[in-house]
């Protein structure tokens, strides 16, 4: 994978880009259960990038990549009156009691409806995604290891610093 000209490995330079951290005390997922990846960072900060390694690395796993943005609420017709002042790098931005409920039926092996956001509009809108459990799912975002209960069900977590 090229970026800036550069031929990039997910094990190069590790200790410089990002920070990981296992569950190991949780001990490995049972076979039938998926392993859940967080990967997070600031705006531009790589963690596409990292996805796309994970996913190039491990190509022969089922994996299903999992965008905190999809978990945006819809905003009101107050907000969008003054969209260019609302915060969506706060964590009440999102949904995350969805997110939530998704990541944990996903760990059940159940299928999930992702709602589908429009950046555009500031809406949900029809169809969600639906999704299926996988042998790997990664959820990406800039705020995925903010709340404690969506790191807990994360067998790894990854911060992207910004400093690609």
């Amino acid at each position: 994978m090229k970026n800036s000209g550069k031929e990039i490995g997910l094990n190069v330079d590790i200790n410089n880009k990002l920070s990981l951290q296992s569950n190991a005390s949780k001990g490995p997922p049972s076979p039938k259960q998926p392993f859940l990846i967080g990967v997070a960072g600031g705006t531009a900060s790589g963690k596409t990038t990292v996805c796309n390694l994970i996913n190039t690395q491990l190509h022969d796993q089922r994996i299903v990549l999992i965008n905190q943005d999809s978990f945006y609420h819809s905003l009101s017709d107050k907000i969008l009156q003054k969209v260019n002042d609302y915060n969506f790098d706060h964590p009440d931005a999102f949904d995350t009691e969805l997110m939530l409920s998704s990541l944990e039926k996903l760990k059940q092996g159940q299928a999930v409806n992702i709602p589908n956001y429009d950046i555009n509009s500031g809406m949900r809108v029809e169809p969600p995604r639906q999704v299926h459990s996988a042998d790997i799912i990664v959820l990406e975002g800039i705020l995925v290891l903010h709340d404690p209960r969506v790191r807990d069900l994360l067998n790894m977590k990854i911060f992207v610093d910004e400093g690609w």
